[in-house]
């Protein structure tokens, strides 16, 4: 019973952490490319 709660927490977790994992990446490639269309704008500008 111990083995098996184990496994399914296990499993869940992993599941969590992909989704987290796969949100954060997701945010963060966000966060560059609009920091790089800022950084272009400005290069324009001046």
């Amino acid at each position: 019973m111990l083995r098996f709660t184990r496994l399914i927490l296990f499993n869940f977790y992993l599941k969590i952490w992909n989704v987290t994992h796969l949100f954060l990446y997701i945010d963060i490639n966000k966060r560059i490319r609009y920091n790089d269309k800022e950084r272009k704008s400005k290069k324009n500008i001046s």
